[in-house]
């Protein structure tokens, strides 16, 4: 009997070790990046003269005489439109001729601003402080260049985040403000602490990140779609974590997520 409840002592307490009340994930620790790609065909007239950059500063220039061809008719006519409409005036027995003209001066205004807008992106700007990195080769002043070419990458490797894919189970165990450790696959970049910033609402069947699907080596079960869309074979909710460390990080580095139960 005395033997009987030494081992249901010791089972109860290998249930309440602490270990046990964690919670793992498989996560990617990596720093902010934004692709560049360009939003229109153009000639390209400016270039980054310097590899580190500050937000909004101009990285990239392009010129679009078809664009400046099109806004120019745009703008004509609007112009023509707004002469008739004020030439119109409120004479009754021209109101249906003015209701015509001012719903094209509408149309017209909308074709304006559209192709402002357009204009206004062909000057590309940083998305934030960092580094340009991966500039296409062989690009020079006065280059045609076609719509969606990929042009650069602009990296911030002081802006450090964990990117962790918790199942659904496991969610009501977790909260912001949690803290863990996140322990690289590669042991020479060792252990960094983290605390739990954001908890995604919804849940996502879709893996952003090629260096946790499982046909890569990682840990999370996908399906690759004929389109290349890795759809993972259950739903998990994605967690982003801050590093509490000063540490900057040089590259993407996959591992797991351990949040302290």
């Amino acid at each position: 009997m005395l033997r009987l409840g030494w081992m249901l002592a010791v089972i109860g307490g290998v249930m309440f070790i602490p270990w046990m009340t964690d919670v793992t994930a498989a996560g990617v620790l990596q720093f902010s990046h934004s692709d560049i790609y360009l939003p229109e065909a153009g000639r390209i007239v400016r270039v980054p003269q310097d590899s580190n950059v500050t937000e909004i500063t101009p990285l990239f220039e392009l010129t679009s005489p078809e664009l400046d061809h099109d806004l120019k008719l745009v703008q004509e006519r609007y112009r023509e439109l707004s002469r008739a409409q004020a030439s119109l005036g409120f004479d009754e027995r021209l109101r249906s001729q003015a209701m015509v003209v001012q719903s094209e001066l509408r149309t017209q205004n909308q074709r304006l601003r559209g192709l402002m807008d357009k204009r206004a992106q062909l000057t590309i700007t940083a998305p934030f402080d960092g580094h340009v990195v991966d500039l296409a080769p062989d690009i020079n002043i006065g280059d045609w260049l076609p719509k969606g070419l990929k042009i650069a990458t602009v990296v911030d490797h002081q802006s450090r985040t964990v990117a962790a894919y918790f199942r659904e189970e496991d969610l009501a165990r977790i909260e912001i403000g949690m803290e863990g450790n996140f322990y690289p696959e590669n042991p020479e970049y060792g252990v960094r602490q983290v605390r739990i910033r954001e908890i995604d609402l919804v849940g996502t069947t879709e893996l952003n990140q090629v260096y946790l699907a499982s046909l890569f080596g990682g840990d999370i079960a996908v399906r690759e779609s004929e389109t290349g869309v890795l759809s993972t074979v259950k739903s998990y909710y994605q967690i982003k974590l801050d590093l509490l460390d000063d540490e900057s990080v040089s590259q993407v580095v996959s591992g797991t997520v351990v949040i302290n139960g």
